[in-house]
């Protein structure tokens, strides 16, 4: 076999791998979260006030009737009972 024509077939081939690999990672990688076109973007925002034991500031999903989220102490959108203050002597009668 002649030198020119095997050096030909093997420069061919490292091109070919080379273009190979550019374009495998070029592509986004498969496995994972789906990927959604912007104009669904809207769609995965939670409108929090919607949902009473939704937090609106870490997203923990509360069970409903508490005032305050468990996870991060934040007043949760649908609380029933608004904040009194209240003077410590007057429970202990002081």
């Amino acid at each position: 076999m002649d030198p020119f024509w095997v050096g030909l077939a093997l420069l061919a081939g490292l091109v070919a791998v080379v273009l190979w690999r550019r374009r495998a990672s070029r592509q986004p990688q498969r496995g994972g979260r789906p990927v959604l076109p912007a104009q669904y973007s809207s769609l995965l925002q939670a409108d929090h006030s919607r949902y009473p034991g939704l937090c609106s500031s870490c997203g923990t999903e509360n069970t409903a009737g508490y005032d305050f989220c468990r996870e991060c102490g934040e007043r949760l959108p649908g609380g029933t009972r608004a904040r009194t203050d209240v003077d410590v002597s007057d429970i202990f009668g002081e």
